[in-house]
């Protein structure tokens, strides 16, 4: 009579090793998709900033006569922005508008 061979019920570690990798590199594909997503929204909240102050600036400069500074600090009054310049969502927490006026146009430092 021949003897069965008994084989051990479960996972060898080699296949243990192949489900983590492939886990792994599902994992890596889906956060580079969601960090996308952020940086895509980030670029369109910066660019509806930039649109508003650069309105803001070209009535400012119909109604003075002239351009505000380059820091666009004039127009933080409540007949433009309001009291606070709106920031980059890429510039630090604390700090003040990145937004600056350069050449006539309101430029960015982190979405050019």
């Amino acid at each position: 009579m021949m003897r069965s061979i008994h084989r051990p019920s479960g996972m060898s570690l080699l296949e243990v090793v192949a489900a983590v990798v492939i886990a792994s590199m599902l994992a890596v594909a889906g956060f580079s998709l969601m960090r996308d997503q952020s940086e895509v929204a980030h670029e369109r909240i910066c660019e509806g900033h930039r649109t508003a102050l650069q309105s803001d600036a070209e009535l400012y400069q119909r109604e003075t006569g002239r351009w505000p500074g380059g820091t666009l600090a004039e127009l933080a009054t409540s007949d433009y922005t309001g009291t606070i310049l709106p920031r980059c969502p890429m510039a630090p927490q604390g700090t003040t508008s990145n937004y600056r006026l350069v050449r006539e146009r309101v430029v960015c430092q982190f979405h050019p």
